[in-house]
């Protein structure tokens, strides 16, 4: 018990000291470019273009913690971010620590486990300092959050309160989604219903009927604002001259695939050893995976996949199942039995 105490408080300062530098990195970007920079004005007035004057939510908070606190606009915005940030890494580390392959290995297991996640973690964080956007963090903490409510173990979400509560906070997190990235919302909630279709919703924190029914409002959800954004409140907003359409550019340009190719270089390897190992995913394990490679097709068809932030929220989503998988791979297959 206190070797497992030991570690956990070693890998949450050693999380909590690489995020630190980055809320620094991040605060001090922000400060050099938006003392300079009208663009975030420009969208708070509507006057960007398409697709990121949809995706003004970040934006509009960081306007409103301003008026409230007098705090100067990348102030709020680095709030906003490191909040998120902070969120999203502990959130997950509490999801590996709880999942039960975890709990059950060795101790020095455990440690390894431990490592990989901050190794993971770090690895996909280090790609902001190239191709952040201030939708990047809040989307990743709302993933984690959406994955820590799927994943509540069963027996705590027994009564008809309890799962009413836990659809309207999926609801409410998809509904800000809506204002930050509907696609990621549409995305993880299709995931959902396909751990469902295929009859491997067991792990879910919502029975079968409930996770259908959950998943489909929150998926309405984050369209209709996205609609809402787009047709109504915008509706004079254009894409200029980006391309709507990506897949044929990122098939026939070479050089956009290095960045896409290293930064999902752990994602492919985990899903190798997924099927080397047959390994059977099923609750939200395989609606986020299920989830990510949706994604993974709308970012290759509508977005240039060098801009590897795009993928990241899911990514760092799947730091517990890779990390699972890891453990899964050093560990004795008659320990793993038992």
């Amino acid at each position: 018990m206190e070797a497992a105490k030991q570690r956990s408080r070693t890998t949450r300062g050693l999380l909590a000291g690489s995020i630190m530098a980055v809320c620094f990195f991040t605060y001090n970007t922000l400060s050099l470019q938006l003392k300079t920079d009208t663009h975030i004005d420009v969208l708070l007035h509507g006057g960007g273009l398409a697709p990121e004057q949809y995706r003004i939510g970040v934006i509009v908070a960081a306007a409103w913690i301003t008026r409230l606190t007098g705090l100067a606009m990348y102030r709020s915005l680095s709030v906003l971010l490191c909040a998120s940030l902070i969120f999203a890494s502990f959130c997950l580390l509490h999801l590996l620590e709880q999942r039960t392959f975890f709990r059950r290995a060795s101790a020095a297991m455990q440690w390894f486990g431990s490592a990989v996640f901050v190794l993971l973690f770090l690895y996909y964080l280090q790609w902001l300092n190239f191709y952040g956007r201030p939708e990047t963090l809040p989307s990743m903490a709302i993933l984690a959050a959406m994955l820590w409510l799927w994943s509540l173990p069963a027996d705590r979400v027994r009564s008809t309160r309890s799962k009413v509560l836990i659809t309207g906070t999926l609801v409410l997190l998809a509904s800000l989604l809506g204002f930050i990235r509907a696609d990621l919302a549409i995305s993880v909630n299709a995931g959902v219903w396909i751990a469902c279709l295929m009859r491997r919703s067991e792990g879910l924190s919502l029975g079968r009927g409930w996770a259908l029914g959950a998943s489909a409002l929150s998926a309405l959800s984050a369209g209709t604002i996205q609609l809402y954004l787009m047709r109504v409140v915008y509706q004079h907003t254009t894409y200029g001259t980006v391309r709507t359409f990506m897949l044929t550019f990122n098939l026939t340009e070479p050089r956009e695939w290095l960045a896409f190719a290293v930064f999902l270089l752990p994602l492919a390897w985990m899903v190798v050893q997924i099927r080397r190992l047959r390994f059977t995913c099923a609750g939200p394990d395989l609606a986020f995976l299920s989830g990510a490679g949706l994604f993974g097709v709308l970012w290759m068809s509508m977005g240039k996949i060098d801009e590897v932030r795009i993928f990241l929220p899911f990514a760092s989503a799947l730091i517990p199942l890779t990390v699972e998988v890891a453990l899964r791979t050093v560990t004795d297959p008659v320990e793993q039995a038992g």
